[in-house]
């Protein structure tokens, strides 16, 4: 009978989590931004602006890189370094996997933790980059989008060009474009690995790991801008060491519209992610404090955890309607604005709110008991700007009013979005950037998976947001097989110098060198040039080609089915645990 009403609530859980399409669990983070760069946002797909330190990245974001520039993306676990020139497109990403888009340009991956169930691609114009382990990769195109490098300093790749899928291990390097693949010696490292490898070394040192996971994005500049220490109530507590007097929580940076969640604060501070995507805030006396709560392997991300006050055309100036919020403080129950299952208002919540009948009935914002939000009563601790600055990405230090204690304790509380809707200004800062060029836009690459649906919001703004363009759209040609029939086949490269680019095998000759014009030669042709090289065989029969797909078919249900099987015992382990905290 127990085990029967586990699998009840397990199944209504999912359903409902199905029906209601509950945001992602994991988002990236824009850590780093050197030289001009550039970000364009999945709600307005086409508008180039200087990428926001610190702006929450998601499917359908995209960067771009000039010559100067230098960025570095976080995505729990994962450090994604981009080299100059250099175009990367978020074609997937959510708690069940990344796929990046490489058009041109050069990525330095670090990769910390993959879980099994977990997915790594880097979709390439040459084929498809599957990392299978945790490690240190490079992966290049170059400028003509004709030839792709791969690096792999330690871990396994497995590359899908259409062809043979190869599987590449530690201090293997190939190259390979629509004339061949070459099994090269690993190049010397230049600046931007050496750049890339002393981020590492930083991450290696980190201190915040012993009190968060490694799952956690943006836990990697804590320690260089904080201190942790132990309090008997709140357990593992982190301070900020350099706050200006009278900060508070939520005070500098700016909202932006980024869907599917909606309203999502971006902090200004180097580092501003994590304390304002998970965890609490608690007052000390005489500072604040951001307490992360209980671990969790793998914690929600929330665009915002603050209650807003305030209510439609709450006036406090002569300024007009304006907005406030108040960080949540210890054990506060975190209420979606946006729409969710109560699947997820229980896992958002989890590591601060264990009681789940507390859980359930925050689950539905219609039904909420007035909730006693304790950063109410602290100084400063509630922060309000005009509607105006609110929906225009204006930065809220700028444009914060001064209002009287007694209005602020008389406001009430809102648990839906303090606006219903973004204007066109909503959706990133208005500081215009350098646009990705047309050639590399249109450039097509090969996924090994076809990519997520970027959530875009959709509705009737005039000057505002509308569904991407075809032109707008990346050019994504998903490759036949998702999963190979048999296992890729190794790399051999203990023989092969890497030769220099002017003198490259014949096989890939044309991809090193794209701005000569070269006739096609015939496969055999290619072959005696380069007899060592391992190049791409011609097309098999129809009969064999016919029934290699329908093995790949096959493998392809198999792998699935694995994968279902594995995420349902996950599952039905997590919904086992919150039956025994019920009991």
């Amino acid at each position: 009978m127990k085990l029967l009403r586990m699998c009840l609530v397990f199944a209504w859980l999912t359903a409902v989590g199905a029906a209601l399409a509950d945001p992602p669990a994991q988002v990236g983070r824009i850590s780093h931004v050197s030289g001009a760069v550039s970000f364009a946002p999945a709600d307005a797909a086409n508008d180039w602006v200087q990428a926001p330190l610190n702006r929450p990245v998601t499917t359908g974001d995209r960067l771009w890189t000039e010559r100067d520039g230098r960025a570095e993306l976080r995505i729990g676990a994962a450090a994604i370094r981009i080299n100059a020139l250099t175009s990367v497109d978020v074609l997937r990403l959510d708690e069940l996997g990344t796929q990046l888009r490489l058009a041109q340009g050069t990525l330095n991956v670090r990769l910390r933790q993959r879980d099994a169930d977990d997915s790594f691609e880097i979709s390439t114009p040459g084929g498809a980059v599957l990392l299978t382990r945790p490690g240190s990769y490079r992966i290049t195109v170059d400028g003509a989008g004709v030839t792709t490098t791969v690096l792999v300093r330690e871990g396994e790749a497995d590359v899908l060009t259409g062809a043979t899928p190869l599987a590449l291990r530690d201090n293997q390097f190939l190259a390979f474009s629509a004339q061949g693949q070459e099994a090269l010696a690993p190049p010397a490292p230049d600046a931007f690995d050496e750049w890339a490898a002393a981020r590492d070394r930083q991450d290696e040192q980190a201190v915040a790991t012993r009190y968060v996971p490694q799952t956690m994005t943006g836990h990697e500049d804590l320690d260089q801008y904080g201190a942790w220490h132990t309090t008997p109530e709140y357990g593992a507590v982190w301070t900020p060491s350099a706050v200006a007097a009278g900060w508070a929580p939520y005070s500098d940076g700016h909202w932006a519209w980024i869907s599917p969640w909606g309203w999502t604060w971006v902090d200004s501070a180097p580092w501003g992610f994590a304390p304002f995507h998970y965890g609490r805030w608690v007052w000390l006396g005489r500072r604040w404090a951001w307490a992360p709560g209980s671990r969790a392997a793998r914690p929600v991300y929330a665009p915002a955890l603050v209650a807003f006050v305030g209510g439609a055309n709450w006036l406090v100036s002569a300024a007009g309607p304006a907005i406030g919020w108040v960080p949540l403080g210890w054990r506060e129950p975190y209420i979606p604005w946006y729409r969710h299952s109560p699947a997820y208002v229980r896992n958002v919540n989890i590591t601060h709110v264990t009681n789940i009948s507390v859980i359930q009935r925050y689950s539905n914002r219609n039904d909420v008991a007035p909730i006693r939000y304790a950063n109410r009563a602290v100084p400063s601790a509630t922060t309000v700007v005009a509607r105006d600055a609110f929906l225009s990405a204006r930065r809220v230090h700028a444009a914060r009013l001064n209002v009287p204690a007694q209005r602020l304790a008389t406001a009430r509380v809102m648990h839906d979005a303090p606006v219903a809707r973004p204007e066109r200004q909503s959706f990133a800062l208005s500081r215009p950037g350098a646009r990705l060029p047309d050639r590399v836009a249109a450039r097509e690459v090969m996924a090994a998976r076809a990519p997520a649906v970027a959530a875009r919001f959709n509705g009737d703004i005039t000057t505002g947001n509308r569904r991407a363009t075809a032109e707008e759209r990346p050019r994504v040609r998903v490759l036949n097989t998702q999963q190979p029939a048999q296992r890729p086949r190794s790399v051999d490269t203990t023989t092969r110098p890497r030769p220099p680019e002017a003198t490259a095998p014949a096989a890939i000759a044309p991809a090193l060198a794209p701005s000569v014009p070269q006739s096609p030669r015939p496969p055999q042709e290619r072959r005696e040039a380069a007899p060592h090289a391992n190049t791409v065989a011609p097309p098999a029969p129809a009969q064999a080609d016919a029934q290699r797909r329908l093995q790949e078919q096959r493998a392809r249900q198999a792998h699935d089915a694995e994968q279902r099987q594995a995420r349902e015992q996950a599952r039905q382990l997590q919904q086992q645990k919150l039956q025994q905290q019920r009991e």
